[in-house]
């Protein structure tokens, strides 16, 4: 029985040069490549970079899910964007890091069983930006963004307080 994983990457902010375009080729021949994206799905094999290093050094949001039924998804803010109470939190859900430029958000689903393909993908990710845009407007304009759903985010963030 094969195994299928897809990844999908965004810039939201800028564009990849051709050096970072390239960069991203030697990580996978197969991947789809533009100038604001990378997406590539893999049945017998895996990625060769770690996603979240990826997210830091060239995208802002991304996405991977596994059939199995893993999915997790990335965003990236500018330093200082979230309240330092965040800042290393760690749970089953969420992840937090840190490095000089940017903080990273990792949210992260070990079972889920929907069915899920890459049309999915593309409706996800037009949330998760809302959802990064709504977090550097501050974490009151996330709540007017996602309405009910934020209430699950906002308990997670006060377990960090």
């Amino acid at each position: 029985m094969s195994e299928y994983q897809y990844y999908k990457f965004e810039r939201l902010d800028g564009y990849l040069d051709a050096k970072a375009r390239q960069a991203l080729r030697s990580i996978s021949s197969r991947a789809e490549i533009s100038a604001t994206s990378f997406q590539v799905y893999y049945t017998y094999s895996d990625l060769k970079a770690e996603p979240s290093e990826l997210i830091l050094k060239y995208f802002d949001i991304g996405f991977y899910y596994a059939d199995w039924g893993s999915i997790d998804a990335y965003i990236k803010l500018p330093a200082g964007t979230l309240p330092e109470a965040l800042l290393g939190f760690s749970s089953d859900g969420l992840h937090v890091h840190e490095n000089d430029e940017w903080q990273l958000l990792i949210f992260s689903l070990e079972e889920y069983d929907e069915y899920f393909d890459d049309e999915h993908a593309d409706e996800f990710f037009q949330h998760l930006a809302a959802l990064r845009s709504g977090l550097m407007q501050g974490i009151g304009a996330l709540c007017t963004l996602c309405g009910s759903k934020c209430l699950i985010l906002m308990m997670t963030l006060s377990e960090c307080r």
